[in-house]
């Protein structure tokens, strides 16, 4: 159950000293209040429990005195996005292959079986109508005068043995401003993306954990328009994309954890300037690669001591700049000099990757210990 917004000043802000304000779970936008009006050098400590998202912050520290958001400490911090398991599903008799059943919306998304695909999110994309939907291989319609909602799957196969599950917010944290850290949240069952930073700069996210997003073309961490964000110690899991960067200059991906993307692990789209090392990346569902480089992406990227490992493809690594994609880790390391020398590709050996008891802890004889930069684990470090 959720109790009222608790927020408190520890520190005078009018004294001009930086305050610390605590919020805990209530009205859906408590967050967003409770960070409305931080100043350069305040923090938010989120206390533990379950809140809503659709979250926006729009906020600007300094380089001396940067803003901070995170976990107090207290227990986990989930963003969780409204998402149904519906039922009740009937054949339409003129389209073979649709299925109907009432729903009112909203809807941001369709996936399916959310919480069980051993793969990362299964989307459904959205059509126009219902001719266009009995048309395509897979699609979902909804029918906000008739309050009904069509879906079909797989060229008209069977519903049955499938969940369908409707996603009901679109993004769990957007972020836009400058100089900010973002900690210890945990983010899952958004429709996109489960943490979107655009048109920001100098922006730390670490020790967050997001899963079960990008129902429509996102990640569970998107970058768009951004300069100097670095992404540490987060894990990233069941997600259509792990990290998706576009017009990103200067991102910094390390230590981070990214298991069985639908889609691509690392998705390098434009931006100069990445770095990428002591990453796990485990990906690569039906239609990605664990690493995806665009061609001006490549221009001073640093990667290195990575994992990289990509199970459903050909394509482990995608080099769009020669417009080449190597099956093998050592395709690549013998085609693309200066790049991932220390890197390798193996199977990390966690502890559980059973869907719902997921322990990204690696076990005693992963290969992944003792190959960081600086000799200690490769991958999440708590």
């Amino acid at each position: 159950m959720r109790v009222a917004l608790v927020v408190t000043l520890l520190l005078a802000t009018a004294a001009g000293m930086a305050a610390t304000v605590s919020v805990g779970p209530g009205p859906p936008d408590a967050i967003a209040v409770a960070a409305k009006g931080l100043q350069p050098g305040d923090m938010l400590l989120i206390k533990a429990g379950a809140y809503a998202g659709n979250i926006a912050l729009n906020l600007h520290g300094t380089a001396e005195q940067p803003i901070t958001i995170r976990a107090a400490g207290d227990g986990p911090v989930i963003i969780e996005g409204r998402a149904e398991a519906k039922s009740g599903w009937q054949p339409v008799v003129e389209h073979a292959g649709v299925y109907v059943t009432a729903d009112a919306g909203p809807v941001a998304g369709v996936m399916l079986d959310l919480p069980d695909s051993p793969w990362g999110v299964d989307d459904v994309p959205a059509c126009r109508d219902l001719d266009a939907l009995a048309r395509a291989y897979q699609g979902y319609w909804l029918d906000a005068d008739g309050q009904r909602l069509y879906v079909r799957i797989a060229a008209g196969a069977s519903l049955a043995g499938h969940a369908v599950w409707v996603m009901r917010d679109g993004c769990g944290l957007a972020v836009t401003g400058e100089h900010l850290r973002i900690a210890g949240l945990t983010l899952r069952r958004f429709a996109g993306s489960g943490i979107s930073v655009s048109s920001a700069r100098n922006v730390t996210l670490e020790h967050c954990t997001v899963s079960h997003c990008g129902a429509v073309w996102s990640a569970g961490i998107q970058l768009g328009k951004t300069a100097e964000v670095t992404v540490a110690d987060c894990v990233l899991y069941r997600v259509r994309n792990g990290v998706l960067a576009q017009d990103a200059d200067g991102t910094r991906l390390t230590h981070n954890t990214i298991y069985h993307t639908r889609a691509h692990g690392v998705y390098l789209v434009s931006g100069s300037g990445a770095v990428l090392r002591d990453n796990i990346i485990f990906a690569g569902g039906g239609s990605g690669s664990a690493l995806y480089v665009g061609p001006p992406a490549a221009a001073g990227l640093q990667s290195d001591h990575n994992c990289f490992l990509d199970t459903r493809t050909s394509a482990l690594i995608s080099w769009m700049p020669l417009g080449l994609r190597f099956a093998t880790f050592w395709d690549y390391q013998q085609t693309i000099a200066g790049q991932d020398e220390h890197s390798f590709s193996a199977d990390p050996l966690f502890v559980s990757t059973a869907p719902g008891q997921e322990d990204f802890r690696l076990k005693t004889d992963s290969p992944c210990r003792g190959k960081a930069s600086d000799g200690g684990e490769v991958g999440v470090r708590w």
